[in-house]
């Protein structure tokens, strides 16, 4: 029941009130307590914390992954690492045929794995917090290329990975985003000319990044397809955010540092990244609503907003800019 209980409230996050009261003929959040109430009585029946299932965990994911469209305090953080750790308990984390399990859990468990793995990644960027633990550096292997129509429980073997676009394409490519995104970010304590030298090296590896992605990934993809749209422009926003705060690094340097001669360019430059990113196609909702507003929920883009409309407010007719966000509709 625990199951079925997260997909109801999936489907009802996955609506607006007036969807939710044309087609389920209640009020939305009344549903939304009502199932996720639902859930976690299920969970308590059930035992979850003793004795935790792979269903129990499916179920916890799917609704923490849309507990971030509704909550946004450290709860949402604690229950990822929670379910982390319940997961570890049975060893989701491990090769699923190492433990002589069948080929169809095997790689549902690889999913599943990797899905918490997303979720956690955010924890730093939602709340500032470090990773629960380095999930990114070990652990089995990634998701198979696959369509779900190819995984059965009665196979007796895996199907090999796809070159061509299928509907595991997305997730595959917002795990690699997330595999290069904390490494680029993370800080150590440079100085001097180690500290720009540091910051070229991360851009060159996000160059080298896009490169694969491009060929393994995107450019099977097909822009006329809203998903597949998706997912280009999911990665290459997360591509622009990184460029973006490491420009933010080498201003906070070159500006106390006093080796720029025009600060005001310098810091013209970040906000033009800044605007890049905010004016982007995923901005258009009309194309994949239930994407961004609930799923991906536009996080990746709050701080950019921020910053452009604190250095748009501070900027002066002077230094070429005009007041407020006249221009980002």
């Amino acid at each position: 029941m625990a199951l079925a209980f997260a997909v109801f409230f999936a489907a009802v996050t996955s609506m607006n009130d007036r969807e939710a009261r044309e087609s389920l003929l209640e009020n939305r959040q009344h549903l939304l307590r009502r199932y996720s109430a639902g859930l976690n009585q299920a969970l308590v029946d059930g035992d979850y914390l003793g004795n935790p299932k792979v269903t129990e965990l499916q179920a916890l994911t799917i609704f923490v992954t849309c507990l971030r469209a509704h909550d946004t305090s450290r709860a949402v953080w604690v229950l990822i690492g929670t379910t982390i750790r319940l997961a570890q308990s049975i060893g989701l984390h491990r090769d699923g045929m190492l433990l002589k399990l069948c080929p169809f859990e095997t790689e549902i468990r690889v999913r599943l794995w990797w899905h918490l793995c997303l979720l956690d990644s955010r924890s730093p960027e939602d709340h500032g917090f470090e990773l629960t633990l380095d999930i990114f550096n070990q652990g089995p292997r990634l998701p198979l290329n696959v369509n779900d129509n190819q995984l059965y429980p009665d196979m007796k073997a895996l199907p090999e990975g796809s070159e061509v676009w299928t509907e595991m394409t997305f997730f595959l490519v917002q795990i690699e985003a997330a595999k290069i995104l904390h490494p680029v970010l993370r800080t150590k304590q440079d100085s001097g000319t180690d500290a720009l030298g540091d910051l070229m090296t991360k851009r060159q590896m996000i160059a080298d990044h896009v490169r694969l992605i491009e060929d393994r990934y995107l450019s099977n993809g097909n822009m006329d397809i809203p998903l597949h749209r998706a997912a280009f422009y999911h990665y290459h926003t997360a591509c622009e955010k990184m460029r973006f705060m490491l420009q933010l690094r080498e201003e906070l340097y070159l500006q106390p540092n006093k080796i720029s001669d025009n600060p005001d360019h310098v810091v013209r430059q970040s906000f033009t990244m800044a605007y890049r990113v905010l004016e982007d196609p995923t901005t258009h909702r009309q194309l994949w609503r239930w994407v961004l507003e609930w799923l991906i929920n536009e996080r990746n883009q709050q701080h950019l907003g921020l910053f452009g409309g604190t250095s748009h407010a501070g900027s002066t007719e002077k230094g070429g800019y005009s007041s407020g966000f006249g221009g980002i509709k």
